[in-house]
């Protein structure tokens, strides 16, 4: 439109303040203006991106009037498009961030490289800063930093790559910069040329070390239970043929389930303690569970937190399961006023100890047996093994004085790490 005011086009509707600030660069300055981008909501068409490109006409069509060309495109649909591409490269970003995957573009023919942007992030170092660095120089940093157990298998796998092989996959580990192993597992997809030489390619970058370290901890845990199993499977069998010795066989059914219920019971505490251990004052009340209403008035406990490795807490809860059961029979709970005082502690010193004590009072007579079963088995010899101490037993007419003595280092439970080895083969 000639001879008119751009502030008069559209009825009006261009007379806006990022216009006028164009115009009035141009017109001061006597330059031209490229690609200017103008976001306004419009009255009639509303909110619009336009591009305006003005330039001054050397030659004015009326004398003392300034004239310009003023061209103007209307670039919404493009600029919406722009901006939704932006923020899904930005959630894909994310996406890739969260899930500690990465990514680098090969171009064979220029021999270049181009990473993305958080490779350092995932893989550990820092890759050749260039835009776009030279293949040899960033397979030369890769492999410096694979370790050297993975280090041949890589260079096998970067060959069958370089060699035009269209797929591939591999995972090995290594040092980043931060002097922390990563597992990575590399995916690469290459397309060839009619000679089958690869003409670009494209690698992805996972970082699988939590991955690797599930599995681990997994098959630690199925080695640790396989073996705890066949532990558990002897004490049994040992139980049911010492049992069986020593009792008729219609008792044999009923002692054989009460012992292993026995048994059961520190096993559960141990699964439960995810076999940590288990507290002393938390096995005292599984295995008198069935005295649980006596607790503070006729079995009267007194110890500080301590916590039992696995195999005292199965030989000290056999132990306590196996004096329970003699104390409701013959012993202190046997009538309605005996007690049972259970005490323990964890001595300091050079050779730090663990102590149990089980004492019985207000009970019927109590009479030294004259024939020792299983059950004398149990509460001596089988306990004694189990945490590599001692045990006393006194058979006080007044009532029964049961005392354990081991090494604290064979008793407690200590303060462990899982250690995990990563092995790149798998």
């Amino acid at each position: 439109t000639i001879g008119r005011l751009v502030y008069d086009l559209g009825n009006g509707q261009w007379n806006i303040p990022a216009l006028r600030t164009l115009l009035e660069e141009l017109l001061l300055q006597n330059h031209q203006i490229d690609n200017y981008e103008v976001c306004h909501t419009f009255e009639k068409i509303g909110a619009r991106t336009m591009v305006l490109n003005a330039q001054r006409l050397v030659v004015a069509f009326a004398e003392n009037e300034p004239l310009i060309i003023l061209a103007i495109e209307d670039i919404t649909e493009r600029a919406l498009a722009d901006a939704t591409l932006r923020a899904s490269q930005e959630r894909l970003r994310h996406a890739a961030d969260a899930a500690g995957l990465t990514y680098i573009e090969i171009d064979f023919a220029l021999g270049r490289i181009r990473t993305a942007e958080n490779f350092a992030t995932v893989m550990g170092y820092v890759p050749p800063t260039d835009d776009a660095a030279d293949i040899a120089v960033g397979t030369r940093f890769l492999l410096e930093r694979v370790v050297a157990a993975d280090r041949p298998r890589v260079e096998a796998a970067l060959q069958e790559f370089f060699n035009g092989a269209r797929l591939g996959k591999i995972s090995y580990l290594v040092c980043g910069d931060d002097q922390i192993e990563r597992f990575i597992e590399a995916r690469w997809s290459t397309e060839n040329g009619q000679d089958g030489k690869p003409l670009r390619g494209f690698v992805t970058y996972l970082d699988i070390t939590e991955v690797k370290r599930a599995e681990a901890h997994i098959k630690l845990m199925m080695a640790e239970v396989n073996h705890r199993s066949k532990n558990l499977l002897a004490v049994v069998q040992s139980v049911a043929q010492q049992t069986a010795k020593h009792a008729d066989p219609a008792a044999f059914v009923a002692r054989l389930a009460d012992r292993i219920g026995g048994l059961t019971t520190s096993q559960d505490l141990l699964v439960k303690n995810n076999w940590c251990g288990v507290d002393v004052s938390e096995l005292v009340a599984g295995q008198l569970a069935h005295f649980k209403d006596l607790v503070g008035r006729r079995i009267l406990l007194m110890g500080p937190p301590a916590r039992l490795n696995p195999a005292a807490a199965q030989g000290i809860g056999m132990a306590l399961h196996e004096l329970a059961t003699n104390a409701s029979k013959y012993g202190a709970l046997s009538n309605d006023v005996g007690r049972v005082h259970i005490s323990w502690q964890v001595t300091d010193g050079p050779m730090p100890a663990f102590t149990m004590r089980w004492l019985e009072e207000g009970g019927p007579k109590v009479v030294t047996p004259t024939r020792h079963g299983f059950g004398q088995m149990v509460i001596g010899r089988m306990v004694e093994s189990a945490v590599d101490g001692t045990v006393d037993i006194d058979y006080r007419e007044s009532g029964l004085s049961w005392n354990l003595r081991a090494p604290a280092d064979d008793t407690m439970e200590r303060k462990r790490k899982d250690a995990f080895v990563l092995n790149a083969n798998h």
